[in-house]
C-alpha cells in the first residue's frame, strides 16, 4: 500500500507542469484540483471477453466516462495486464485483457494507471512490456507508474 501510496505522490510530481498558473504573480496552490481515484479495474476475464467479441473496447467505461473526465487527473489502478493475444476465459486469477482495451482507458480520460499490483506481471516481463507500449502507443501524456 505504501508502495502504491508513493507512486501515486510520485505521478503527481511527474504532472505538476499541467497545472501551471497562467497569470505568473498567481500562487500554484491556490488553484483548486480535481482528482478522481478508482479502485482495481479488471479489464480481463467477462469484461475481456465481452470487449473482443464486440470489438467495443469502451464498453467498460460507458456508464462512468463522463464522471472521470470531469475531474483534472483521473488515476486507475489496472488490476491485470493488457497484452497481445490474450487468451480468453472467464475464471482464475491469472488476469489478462487485450492490448485494445487501452482504448476504453483513454476514452474515460484516465491520466494515470498504476501498475504496481500483485498481478502486473500475471503474463511475466512480455505482459509488463506488451501493457506499457500498449498505453503508451494510444496515449500522448500518460502517465504509468509501475
Amino acid at each position: 500500500m505504501i508502495k502504491i501510496l508513493f507512486s501515486f505522490v510520485v505521478s503527481l510530481f511527474l504532472l505538476f507542469p499541467f497545472f501551471q498558473p497562467n497569470n505568473a504573480s498567481e500562487n500554484i496552490l491556490d488553484q483548486e484540483v480535481t482528482l478522481i481515484t478508482t479502485g482495481d479495474i479488471l479489464l480481463g476475464r467477462t469484461v475481456n471477453m465481452h470487449t473482443v467479441a464486440s470489438q467495443n473496447f469502451i464498453y467498460p467505461f460507458e456508464k462512468t466516462a463522463e464522471l472521470l473526465k470531469s475531474a483534472d487527473l483521473t488515476f486507475v489502478n489496472l488490476e491485470g495486464p493488457l497484452v497481445y493475444s490474450c487468451p480468453l476465459k472467464n475464471s482464475g486469477l491469472i488476469f489478462c485483457g487485450d492490448t485494445k482495451n487501452v482504448e476504453g482507458l483513454k476514452y474515460a480520460g484516465v491520466d494515470i494507471v498504476n501498475l504496481a499490483n500483485n498481478h502486473t506481471v500475471n503474463f511475466g516481463k512480455k505482459g509488463l512490456d506488451d501493457t506499457i507500449q500498449a498505453l503508451k502507443t494510444t496515449y500522448n501524456n500518460l502517465s504509468v507508474v509501475i
